[in-house]
């Protein structure tokens, strides 16, 4: 089955039919690329790289914009940041979020 999946045709049991790929395996289906970024305004040439046309890119910010001096001071990312990002690389779409232990309210999801 592994040479068939690489695109090899192989020999039935008989020893004699020849088996393609296309005979006995389904199209390929296109993968989802999924980006996950931390907290962090220091994004690398790697991460931009792997972040190019992904279908989604989840990405934890902050504060809003208006704090945006502070955090960037302290190494964080910023909402507008995270969308500027995803505009340069191309992305499908954005989902922006935080965790943080300084939120102490607890929200019921049903």
């Amino acid at each position: 089955m592994t040479a068939l999946k690489l695109g090899e045709n192989v020999f039935s049991d008989d020893g004699e039919t020849v088996v393609t790929p296309e005979q006995v395996l389904k199209p390929g289906k296109r993968g989802r690329k999924i980006v996950y970024i931390g907290d962090n305004r220091f994004v690398s040439k790697e991460m931009k790289k792997l972040t190019e046309k992904a279908d989604l890119v989840i990405h934890e910010a902050t504060n809003t914009d208006d704090m945006a001096r502070t955090s960037y001071r302290r190494g964080h990312s910023t909402p507008l940041g995270a969308v500027k990002l995803a505009t340069e690389c191309n992305t499908k779409m954005l989902l922006l979020t935080h965790f943080s232990n300084r939120q102490t309210s607890e929200v019921e999801v049903s």
